[in-house]
């Protein structure tokens, strides 16, 4: 296992990720921020895992939420991150993460994803677990069944003996929910104090992000690694690395809105995958948390 002492050791970071690069077999490395000529070399052309260290500011974060990342954001993961840093001996009374889960309870896929009209696409009224980003799929209530029992397991490895279901993503949740999400949080930033930040020797780990391309300009959506992600931007980190080319969709661009699969299969209209795709894309305010953010800040 290979250690990330900290955000300031820049070529301690560069060395690091050359060695898991070597290990890992790939064609193509970036270490620094990600410039504009390596766009089209590496981001656009990726199709194996490849390791990189994007700009905080170019990733988008908590699933469809698509939030920019900041400590004083909307992030509930970063917010909780952030608030424990801050009260390191205190307990959190009214965490921002209760706050969240309070309000951001979307009524169904569509309305998780953002979208706001009263007439939307059939297979965007599933339930929210069901969700699928245009560019993946078309919602399936297999994913609600499939993100159940991951959830069961996520707070298992939290608090082995709970019968919780309830999902990150978005409310309701119980009380025991929101215990769990600070307690793994906790346990996350103490292990980064302790030891730094410990990057995982293969590409199957790690925080893994799929670019959003429009016209040559890529935003790094943030996929597995929510909460070690949100641990790094309460440290104060500038940049971090991902892992981008893992799966079969390794990049997402805007011009081929037509190609992507809800859109073929007319589980949604272009107009509706598209508007999904900027609101991440840009990093606008979640429709459903405006007033909680004009509240928090």
């Amino acid at each position: 296992m290979t250690y990330i002492l900290g955000h300031k050791l820049r070529l301690s970071i560069g060395r690091t990720l050359k060695k898991i690069n070597r290990a890992w077999r790939h064609d193509h490395f970036v270490s620094g921020p990600v410039p504009a000529e390596y766009r089209s070399d590496v981001v656009l052309n990726v199709s194996t895992p490849t390791l990189v260290m994007v700009p905080i500011h170019e990733c988008r974060t908590f699933g469809a939420l698509g939030a920019k990342p900041r400590q004083d954001g909307i992030d509930p993961l970063i917010r909780t991150a952030s608030e424990i840093l801050q009260n390191k001996s205190q307990a959190l009374t009214t965490p921002f993460i209760q706050q969240f889960y309070e309000v951001f309870q979307p009524s169904h896929a569509g309305s998780l994803l953002g979208l706001t009209s009263s007439s939307i696409s059939a297979n965007l009224t599933l339930s929210p677990r069901s969700f699928q980003y245009p560019w993946n799929g078309c919602c399936l209530e297999y994913f609600a069944q499939k993100r159940t029992a991951h959830a069961l397991n996520e707070n298992q490895a939290i608090h082995p003996k709970t019968r919780c279901r309830d999902w990150t993503q978005n409310g309701p949740v119980s009380k025991e929910k929101v215990e769990i999400e600070i307690k793994r949080m906790r346990c996350l930033l103490n292990d980064i104090s302790r030891n730094g930040y410990v990057h995982p020797s293969t590409p199957r780990e790690g925080i893994h992000a799929t670019p959003l391309i429009d016209q040559n300009v890529a935003r790094f959506h943030i996929g597995p690694g929510h909460h070690r992600f949100a641990a790094l931007v309460a440290l104060g980190w500038d940049e971090v690395p991902l892992v981008i080319g893992n799966k079969s969709r390794s990049r997402v661009q805007r011009s081929k809105v037509r190609s992507w699969p809800a859109v073929k299969k007319h589980c949604c209209t272009d107009t509706e995958a598209l508007y999904i795709f900027d609101r991440i894309f840009h990093g606008h305010i979640h429709p459903l948390l405006k007033d909680l953010a004009r509240n928090n800040q």
